[in-house]
């Protein structure tokens, strides 16, 4: 009797552990789009643009206000989002140059860390 009552209060341990480590951990949603400034949103105050999507997302996350790009050139400077290096660090620092798979990217590291992720390409919307 001693040995269920240990063991079932080991579970709703276990349990309460869990459900308390998934309450603290922020849901991370990260886009990344080609020729669009923040000018282009209605959160950043376009008077026009409607995106009441993205305008949701923004208002219950986090929003970026002072972000820059170590290059102006579009590959470059998503390899250097991805990693989080300067573009002459990353083994890609041209235009169409693949990303070296030496590289670890940061969702490769959300993963190891028990995160789901997944990569999604729209393209010629």
């Amino acid at each position: 009797m001693n040995r269920n009552v240990f063991g079932l209060t080991a579970l709703v341990a276990l349990g309460l552990a869990c459900s308390t480590q998934a309450v603290q951990r922020p849901n991370i949603v990260f886009f990344i789009a080609d020729d669009v400034s923040q000018d282009d949103f209605g959160c950043y105050g376009h008077p026009t643009i409607k995106t009441p999507h993205v305008d949701a997302l923004a208002a219950g996350g986090m929003r970026f206000d002072n972000a820059y790009l170590t290059t102006s050139s579009c590959s470059p400077s998503r390899c250097s989002i991805i990693t989080g290096r300067y573009p002459h660090n990353t083994g890609a620092p041209e235009l169409h140059v693949e990303l070296p798979e030496t590289q670890t990217r940061f969702p490769e590291l959300l993963r190891q860390a028990g995160y789901y992720t997944v990569l999604s390409v729209t393209a010629g919307l």
